[in-house]
């Protein structure tokens, strides 16, 4: 009838195969769980980058040092309200850009930089969604 050891075979595979989505789901239950903090983190920065480049942007017209120092308040304000460690915030108004760099808890940084867009340059898609930045993240 059947080769010897191959219901062992048989029961070995049922029980692969079963074991397989339970490991799967734990790792994905397990990835998903370990990033949520440093997304939390990533969106502080990014929303401190724009805050910086949008005072940037409504500050056109005065001294250079006046629109860093405006863009600089404003993104450590957006910092400020969530209690993380500002590493540091840059401003530059001659390329219409903000940079923010926050601490992670284990000792590593997060960075967004924000470069406005302004309405005229030909940007459709986004003048049509009415966005005004365009950001940058990075992890060190």
């Amino acid at each position: 009838m059947f080769p010897a050891g191959y219901h062992k075979a048989r029961w070995a595979i049922a029980a692969a195969l079963i074991a397989a989505p339970i490991v799967v789901g734990a790792a994905f239950y397990a990835a998903i769980n370990s990033t949520a903090p440093e997304s939390d983190l990533q969106q502080v920065a990014d929303d401190a980058a724009l805050a910086g480049v949008n005072a940037l942007a409504a500050s056109i017209g005065q001294p250079p040092q006046k629109r860093i120092d405006a863009a600089v308040a404003a993104a450590s304000a957006a910092v400020a309200q969530s209690g993380h460690e500002v590493r540091k915030v840059e401003a530059s108004p001659e390329q219409m850009t903000s940079s923010v760099t926050l601490a992670e808890p284990d000792g590593s940084d997060v960075t967004s930089t924000a470069r406005y867009i302004a309405p005229s340059d030909g940007s459709s898609a986004q003048a049509s969604a009415g966005l005004g930045a365009d950001l940058t993240r990075s992890r060190m």
